[in-house]
């Protein structure tokens, strides 16, 4: 039996340990799953591979979501160190990784289930009137109708008289679909002497993949932009990425553009004015 630790949306510093069906084999490390919390379902971030006991008894996932990955395995370290150092659960630091499209809310729905049943109490003959009159119904309207209905839709599922099915709530869509198209490239300019200089030398250290800093100085529209757009075209060669930092947010909206003529849509922009389904 596999077990895994999961970290859930909730304000905690604990991990979740839970086991997985024989089914899934592949690894869960970074993907998304739906659990069993107590009454509720909840979606949980496969943390890591887990140990436990073979006389205790864990809970079993309800699904798995996700076929990729969605946070890589450096990124959850990354979490757990920051974590640790600013005193702070793990859900709060991965959240800061997370694309707000992907915490998504886990809805509940009561269906009829295969079974006829005869012998029903108050609670339970409520639920499945109300059932019968609205096809399904979410858990959260059925509370607001009935007192306390853990235990009758408990008892009712176990009959085969309902079905309890969890969905994740999907995504409304902002606009038509449209064909993306890359933005044209443009040719780069030719090099003066300083910059080609500058270039060169940023070049060793990154053909022998070791850390330096440099210090570019210049006047505006001197051609430092190039020489950092020259730099980051040796570094993608070589499979990497790179990050450019700005002084001030007014900045990108000039610099995004150059760098979009030049890299097309493999450039990517964040900062704090960004709205969360900008990010």
């Amino acid at each position: 039996m596999r077990y895994i630790n999961l970290s859930l949306r909730i304000p905690t510093t604990r991990l979740y340990t839970y086991s997985v069906p024989e089914h899934i084999k592949e690894n869960l490390i970074g993907k998304r799953v739906l659990v069993p919390l107590k009454q509720k379902k909840a979606v949980g971030w496969v943390i890591e591979e887990a140990e436990v006991a073979d006389n205790l008894e864990i809970k079993e996932i309800i699904t798995l979501l996700d076929d990729e990955p969605i946070i890589s395995p450096q990124l959850i370290s990354l979490a757990k160190w920051m974590a640790e150092y600013y005193l702070c659960g793990l859900s709060a630091s991965l959240n800061l990784f997370i694309p707000p499209s992907l915490s998504q809310r886990v809805i509940t729905y009561i269906e009829k289930g295969d079974i006829e049943i005869t012998k029903a109490s108050p609670n339970q003959k409520l639920i499945l009137e109300l059932i019968k009159e609205k096809r399904r119904i979410s858990l959260s309207m059925l509370k607001s109708k009935v007192s306390s209905p853990y235990s009758a839709i408990k008892q009712l599922e176990a009959k085969g008289a309902i079905k309890i099915i969890n969905q994740i709530k999907p995504l409304p869509l902002l606009g038509k679909e449209v064909e993306i198209k890359d933005v044209a490239k443009d040719i780069p300019p030719i090099l003066s002497p300083d910059q080609s200089n500058a270039v060169d030398r940023i070049k060793v250290f990154i053909e022998k993949e070791s850390f330096s800093t440099f210090l570019l100085y210049g006047v505006t529209s001197s051609g430092k932009t190039e020489v950092y757009l020259r730099a980051i075209e040796d570094v993608m060669k070589k499979g990497k990425s790179a990050i450019v930092l700005l002084p001030e947010i007014s900045l990108t909206t000039q610099l995004i553009e150059r760098f979009k003529m030049r890299f097309g849509g493999s450039c990517a922009i964040i900062h704090s004015r960004l709205t969360a389904k900008e990010r």
